[in-house]
């Protein structure tokens, strides 16, 4: 037994930081630096990005996300945090402008800033042509929206 668990260990354990990368990569870091110079310490943002990015958010940028989990289950509010999750997944992976609208106009803590990807044409094009918001920063992963002033 102890040969097997020297074997894993020599062989796998000792190894996880060389197989494991974290999942930020270089558009995220840029992002977060750009959010934390830029962004009031109190700014809210709401993410239409991958369930992995959105983990790391809070950490790497510093402000407050209008929805999320984390934390939610000792505030009681677990469950309708989730079901947001779930209603934002929902508009990430059907790219549909008209969820994410009506997404916004749900919530309670409203955001002052949206994080989505280059990638989601449609719903950056919807957000563009509503002309509520304004992109303020943009490499090749992310864009960063600020709501537009009354």
């Amino acid at each position: 037994m102890l040969v097997i668990c020297l074997i894993f260990y020599s062989n796998w354990w000792i190894n996880v930081p060389e197989k494991f990368q974290p999942i930020p990569g270089q558009d995220m870091m840029e992002l977060a630096t750009f959010v934390r110079e830029n962004l009031p310490a109190d700014a809210v943002y709401l993410a239409f990005t991958q369930d992995g990015d959105a983990e790391w958010f809070p950490y790497l940028l510093q402000r407050t996300p209008a929805i999320g989990t984390w934390g939610a289950e000792w505030l009681g509010t677990y469950s309708e945090n989730l079901g947001l999750v779930f209603d934002v997944n929902d508009c990430i992976n059907g790219e549909s402008y008209e969820c994410v609208d009506m997404q916004l106009q749900r919530l309670q803590n409203k955001p002052g800033y949206l994080i989505t990807t280059t990638a989601n044409d449609i719903i950056n094009k919807g957000l563009q042509a509503e002309m509520n918001w304004q992109t303020i920063f943009q490499n090749q992963l992310f864009i960063l929206w600020k709501v537009a002033s009354n």
